[in-house]
């Protein structure tokens, strides 16, 4: 189905809804929900006062398409630490099984096979440890108070907050760069005093982080840069 060579309706779901939806996959294909009896010209006519922003979205989803699809864990494979690319160095006399240089990833190869493992509990390790001490720093500086952290493999969401104060959090959120995960954490946290989104939650995010506008829009934009794996 198509209207042009520019736009294909990739899935079409009709359901007991009143009005039509759109929405464009991290894949770039365009999805339209619709109501059981609308007409194909009416959802077409709906496409087409949509145009440009499907173009934008799908223009968008295939520029980080290769970021978000499986990783091969091969020579020269860049993986995202805080924010910054690092390739992997496949090593045959490597000083350990696996770790970072600074700059590098680095696997022993007689390790190679295993690299999937080593790279997630790499992540976790290292995720615990830094997303307690941005938690504990503005927990201590807000007067708030949660119980422990745990960490995740989530694919979907970066993280969440419990009815009984636990921080939940994705390890693949260390992918991102520190003031992205500064917005997280301070998300959850917030969540200590308002299980809600209601404009009281927001008014506490944006009394610990004043320019948290700007880090909710980059993640929305680009996170699923730091979900391929």
């Amino acid at each position: 189905m198509k209207t042009n060579d520019e736009i294909n309706i990739d899935h079409l779901v009709r359901s007991r809804r009143k009005s039509i939806g759109l929405m464009v996959r991290d894949d770039a294909a365009l999805e339209v929900r619709a109501p059981l009896k609308a007409s194909m010209k009416y959802i077409w006519e709906v496409v087409e006062k949509n145009r440009e922003w499907i173009l934008d979205k799908q223009h968008e989803a295939r520029k980080f398409s290769h970021f978000s699809t499986p990783k091969q864990f091969t020579e020269g494979e860049e993986f995202f630490y805080l924010g910054h690319p690092s390739p992997l160095r496949i090593e045959t006399d490597a000083k350990a099984p696996f770790y970072h240089n600074g700059s590098e990833f680095i696997i022993a190869a007689r390790y190679a096979n295993a690299a999937r493992d080593f790279f997630e509990e790499w992540y976790r390790e290292r995720a615990a440890r830094y997303f307690r001490e941005r938690a504990e720093f503005f927990a201590s500086t807000h007067d708030l108070e949660f119980s422990s952290i745990k960490i995740n493999s989530a694919n979907r969401q970066w993280g969440s907050c419990s009815v009984r104060k636990t921080l939940n959090f994705s390890w693949r959120l260390l992918m991102a760069p520190p003031d992205i995960i500064d917005y997280v954490i301070v998300h959850e946290l917030a969540h200590l005093k308002e299980l809600n989104h209601s404009r009281r939650f927001w008014l506490e995010v944006e009394a610990m982080l004043p320019g948290y506008r700007h880090a909710k829009a980059w993640l929305r934009k680009n996170g699923r840069m730091f979900k391929g794996f």
